[in-house]
């Protein structure tokens, strides 16, 4: 098991992603230009970050679960503004690892960019 995982979705999809043969880094830290650090991400696989999210991240009430969907949108539009695509796979997908395994491989950037340690 790799000690990093935060949870049994991230661990599940550690194991889909070596199966699929799928090189990545776990708990991975995207830096800006500078080298600042800007998010950490679950994986980043070939260019993509992919993140597992599980329900209970978004639970909340009224205002508060706003502003969690909202913290996590403008984290995920910086990521992206730094090259890097984002996926996110749920509980519902981790039966189905082609799946999985066809959209990181359709997201690769082009060409991948160097804000990343």
């Amino acid at each position: 098991m790799d000690p990093l995982a935060e949870s049994a979705g991230e661990s599940r999809t550690r194991l889909i992603l070596q199966d699929l043969g799928l090189a990545y880094e776990s708990q991975f830290w995207i830096t800006d230009a500078a080298g600042n650090p800007v998010a950490r991400v679950d994986f980043l696989v070939e260019g993509v970050v992919l993140e597992f999210d599980g329900r209970v991240k978004y639970r909340g009430e009224g205002e508060f679960a706003a502003e969690i969907v909202w913290a996590e949108k403008r984290r995920e539009d910086v990521i992206r503004r730094l090259g890097h695509p984002v996926e996110r796979v749920i509980w519902d997908e981790l039966p189905r690892p082609g799946l999985l395994g066809a959209r990181i491989l359709a997201a690769r950037p082009t060409r991948a960019r160097k804000h990343t340690e």
